[in-house]
């Protein structure tokens, strides 16, 4: 479905409502790390399926400039912003980063 589709498939009230924000990773709508880290997590493995299996390439040669730029201007709490630059970064203590060393 294209964008233009998308939009106009949005609903817009008749009355005025206040707005709010939603995370579309939970069935509540409310933003958990948990949700954050595991869609996180897919994208990034979706872009190094994408890209050429290559030792020599680094995790930050695969984070396009636009997330980093994204990342760092985000109206967003320090410690959520410093988890994003760890996912991307490859820089978190999981299992799988422990076994590659």
């Amino acid at each position: 479905m294209d964008i233009c589709r998308k939009f106009l498939l949005i609903s817009i009230p008749l009355l005025p409502q206040e707005d709010r924000l939603i995370w579309f990773a939970e069935k509540d709508g409310k933003f958990i790390v948990k949700s954050a880290y595991h869609f996180i997590t897919y994208l990034f493995n979706e872009l190094v399926q994408q890209q050429a299996s290559s030792s020599k390439v680094s995790t930050w040669d695969m984070v396009p400039l636009q997330v980093w730029s994204r990342i760092w201007s985000c109206e967003i709490y320090p410690k959520i912003r410093n988890f994003l630059w760890r996912v991307c970064a490859n820089g978190l203590a999981t299992g799988d980063a422990l076994h590659q060393s």
